[in-house]
């Protein structure tokens, strides 16, 4: 039944199961890649090297998902301080993940306006418990760009009870120049101008 419930998304489980009459205690790392299959790694618990290869494997993978995606990934905890900061954002910013982790989104990335705005809506989405997408303009290496971030909350995995905010951006700013310049040809008369 736990291996049922497992989803897409790889997790790591612990099951006892029943070998040739003796019981045996594994873990499990994997994910469902079909709706009758699961794919993955299992270890007999007490073998913690094993476990711990398994797991590390694991979390590499998801890294590297996070790491390489072709959006820009932030995750930031309530008070906007960067938590992660993935490859794109790099390229975007001009500055290193190592450079920005534990500083401020805001007074980094954002003019003051924005800044105000984001932090509103940040407050907002941990008071509520829940996030909406957003609009935002951010400075980048090329000047400002508009970017639209989908928002999701995820716990941390450090054992902590904490909370973040996955931001998750898309440069949207020639897709908006381009909707202006129609606008303003269907509201223009060409004759006339």
């Amino acid at each position: 039944a736990k291996i049922r419930r497992l989803t897409g998304v790889t997790a790591s489980l612990e099951l006892t199961i029943t070998l040739a009459g003796e019981q045996l205690h594994l873990h499990l790392v994997g994910r469902r890649v079909n709706h009758l299959e699961w794919a993955g790694t299992a270890s007999a618990f007490s073998d913690t090297q094993s476990v711990a290869r398994d797991l590390v494997h694991g979390l590499s993978f998801a890294e590297q998902v996070v790491s390489e995606a072709n959006s820009v990934i932030v995750i930031v905890d309530q008070h906007g301080r960067i938590q992660r900061f993935n490859r794109l954002c790099e390229e975007y910013t001009g500055l290193h993940e190592h450079e920005v982790i534990g500083k401020n989104v805001f007074q980094l990335f954002m003019s003051p306006e924005e800044a105000a705005a984001s932090r509103r809506n940040i407050a907002g989405f941990f008071r509520n418990g829940s996030s909406y997408e957003v609009e935002r303009w951010v400075k980048t290496v090329k000047g400002e760009r508009l970017f639209l971030f989908r928002n999701k909350f995820v716990h941390s995995g450090s054992g902590k009870n904490e909370v973040f905010l996955i931001c998750s951006g898309t440069d949207i700013t020639e897709e908006r120049r381009a909707q202006e310049r129609l606008r303003v040809l269907a509201n223009t008369d060409l004759i006339t101008g």
